[in-house]
């Protein structure tokens, strides 16, 4: 039987690192060159057989292995070390981890964050490589398969869902991205020197930034075009300044259509006070929807935040939870980004989503299964261990 070589493949002389002739493994981001996560859209392939990050499962199972040994109860004991996948783990997180996230003693804090973390990188993946299906000759990226969906023991690694199936956010966000529909934006801060930083980050030291444009884009994987509304708004999280605007627009079928290329919009610098060689773009959210032209609902929904999330200084969202059965609805009064639900106690519960970023005026609702009376519990970020 002749020999054939495995995944990766492709490439003149077997370059398994080629991305345009047959499949990648992509480990430059959590291994490898140690890219940051923001570079996932130009770091594909025509089918990227292997890529991931690694996060905490959830905090019970975490209880679970540690059996009561409350001083093992921290992010670099030695049952955590034993109790985790990666190789050279502490060095790995702690430069992606302090590149995006404000450090912390607090246990449960870090391990949401490390699951936040994974939940933005991953999906930020999936949505770049989608858009990477352009049309007839421009099919440049295929598809993607994370490492990994789940565990065979209580660990930290790069599953999706832990050994007890829970899913960690990265489970909800990874779905919604691969909806037959879908929609993203990718901002691009223009700053006043070169730098090998991501085009995401605003920068307030040595360079500064100076103005900010999104792209928006939508995927539509169904055979049919598709005529919908799209919807822009934008918050100002130092500010009550808001924006907004609409159009009408088609997505061609099986494949993404780009949407709109304009600057960000953000609020005159009267409205704020900020150093003069600073956009105001900085603390602007921007959320688009994609409508259902005959009955206005939300066919798909997507909310960029201003990178990195150390910066921000999240308000007080005036969340609210209100429970019909085995619906909740969220709402809130000022942007809120992800925001993860959970039960007390230790029975398992089902979510239809999880890990939400919600604006004022668009309330989401999230059926969960087992609910029996539990209380309700959120962490967001700006309040990271759940009540």
């Amino acid at each position: 039987m002749p020999y054939h070589p495995g995944s990766p493949y492709g490439g003149q002389g077997y370059d398994t690192a080629d991305p345009t002739v047959g499949d990648i493994h992509q480990w430059d981001i959590w291994a490898g060159r140690e890219r940051p996560w923001q570079n996932y859209g130009i770091m594909g392939g025509r089918f990227v057989s292997e890529f991931g990050i690694p996060a905490f499962p959830d905090i019970r199972t975490v209880d679970y292995w540690l059996d009561g040994n409350q001083s093992e109860r921290w992010a670099q004991s030695k049952l955590m070390a034993q109790h985790n996948r990666a190789g050279a783990h502490e060095r790995r997180f702690a430069v992606v981890m302090n590149e995006n996230f404000r450090l912390t003693g607090d246990f449960e804090t870090h391990i949401y964050n490390t699951q936040i973390m994974q939940s933005e990188a991953i999906s930020l993946a999936y949505r770049m490589w989608r858009r990477e299906w352009r049309g007839k000759g421009k099919e440049y990226c295929a598809g993607a398969l994370v490492w990994q969906l789940n565990d065979c023991w209580p660990v930290t690694s790069w599953s999706l869902a832990d050994y007890f199936l829970r899913p960690k956010p990265v489970y909800y966000t990874i779905a919604r991205e691969l909806k037959p529909i879908s929609v993203g934006i990718f901002r691009t801060v223009v700053k006043n020197r070169d730098n090998d930083r991501p085009l995401q980050f605003y920068e307030f030291g040595a360079f500064q930034s100076i103005s900010a444009s999104i792209e928006v884009w939508g995927t539509n994987s169904t055979l049919k075009a598709q005529a919908l509304t799209l919807e822009l708004r934008c918050f100002d999280l130092q500010s009550d300044w808001t924006y907004a605007q609409t159009q009408q627009v088609t997505l061609y079928p099986n494949q993404s259509t780009e949407l709109l290329d304009i600057p960000c919009p953000c609020p005159p610098r009267k409205e704020v006070e900020i150093d003069n060689c600073t956009t105001t773009s900085h603390s602007v959210i921007v959320q688009v929807r994609l409508l259902d032209t005959d009955t206005s609902e939300a066919v798909a929904r997507y909310v960029d935040w201003p990178q990195p999330y150390r910066y921000i200084d999240f308000p007080d969202p005036e969340l609210k939870l209100a429970i019909d059965g085995e619906q909740v609805t969220v709402t809130v009064g000022k942007p809120i980004k992800a925001l993860v639900l959970s039960l007390d106690g230790e029975g398992e519960s089902q979510w239809s989503d999880n890990a939400l970023d919600v604006v004022p005026g668009d309330p989401q609702v999230v059926t969960v299964r087992g609910l029996a009376g539990r209380n309700l519990r959120a962490a967001y970020m700006g309040k990271e261990k759940p009540t």
